[in-house]
């Protein structure tokens, strides 16, 4: 046998039948092809869902047919920061007509809120625009401030809204003001 210090120096070989280990990965990671681009189309403006919203209003008041609003509204794929406005949409269409009218655009919004489409929070903020437009409204529809008050009460009962406070808060807030009304009367 040769002793050790007069063999030449000995590589790491694999056994025969083996491939080399080069310290590199012997299979290169599968290159995965980039999925077809979908012909996604880009949110529709703030103009365009308007002018859908009003389109789906309108018919739905015509119609009555709540399942095919819903479905408008819902392939409108309106972005969340939208709702508000499309809420406020629906409200300020339904004021001039009528009281059935009123209360279609209330079942509607409430149904936006049942299929998880719109919030409470969106509702909350399209009747503040809408309020904040009363005094524009009023020449039109002098009764605006009563419409909306009309729909609050629905928005309660259809558990859109919660109430905060409740009759004892308001008796006592108003005693604490201490108006006297029966002086105010001529």
């Amino acid at each position: 046998m040769i002793p050790p210090s007069a063999q030449p120096p000995r590589t790491q070989t694999p056994p025969l039948g083996q491939t080399p280990q080069l310290g590199l990965k012997t299979n290169p990671p599968l290159i995965q092809e980039k999925p077809a681009k979908t012909s996604k189309k880009p949110p529709p403006s703030k103009e365009e869902l308007l002018k859908l919203t009003e389109t789906v209003v309108t018919e739905y008041l015509n119609s009555g047919n709540a399942n095919e609003a819903v479905n408008g509204v819902r392939e409108m794929r309106a972005p969340k920061h939208f709702l508000p406005e499309m809420l406020s949409k629906v409200i300020i269409l339904s004021l001039d007509r009528s009281d059935e009218d009123k209360e279609k655009a209330s079942s509607l919004i409430s149904l936006l809120k049942q299929e998880g489409i719109a919030t409470s929070d969106n509702f909350m903020q399209a009747f503040l625009n809408v309020l904040d437009q009363c005094p524009k409204l009023e020449v039109d529809i002098p009764l605006v401030k009563s419409y909306l008050a009309q729909f609050a009460a629905r928005a309660i009962i259809s558990e859109l809204l919660a109430k905060l406070q409740d009759r004892e808060w308001l008796t006592e807030l108003f005693q604490q003001s201490k108006v006297n009304m029966q002086k105010m009367l001529p």
